[in-house]
């Protein structure tokens, strides 16, 4: 038989480690009978939408369920003074629809941080002219 390598799974070689320690210096001063803070609540949700539901709580020694509750809540939502969302800069089209016919429906329509809109009938034009369209599009 044998032997397998174990994994280490510890706090402080995951991408768990700056929480798992957050977590370990609130327990340390905790009162009983306080929740934890909404603060690391959102941390580990964040956590576990990102490496899974039963990694995290077992991870930061978390209560399963609990942590499960926190998935179903929607996102808060922004305050004054979050960052705004960050917004994509690139757009990959999947290679089929580059190669396919289009239907007389499709449109592309691309708006600039600018607030310059473009929008154009793709089926109107070669792969090749759209390229250059979008390309001065995007660089004017």
């Amino acid at each position: 038989m044998k032997a397998h390598a174990k994994r280490s799974n510890t706090p402080s070689t995951t991408p768990f480690a700056k929480l798992a320690r957050r977590l370990d210096a609130w327990r340390a001063i905790r009162q009983p009978g306080h929740p934890m803070p909404e603060e690391l609540w959102r941390a580990a949700a964040q956590l576990a939408r990102l490496h899974g539901l039963n990694r995290t709580a077992s991870a930061l020694k978390l209560a399963y369920y609990a942590l499960q509750r926190r998935l179903d809540e929607p996102p808060p939502k922004p305050t004054i003074g979050d960052p705004p969302p960050a917004r994509p800069t690139f757009v990959e089209l999947p290679a089929p629809l580059v190669g396919k016919p289009l239907s007389q429906s499709s449109t592309l329509e691309l708006s600039r941080s600018d607030g310059a809109r473009l929008s154009v009938g793709l089926p109107s034009l070669p792969a090749s002219e759209l390229a250059l369209l979008l390309k001065a599009f995007l660089r004017s």
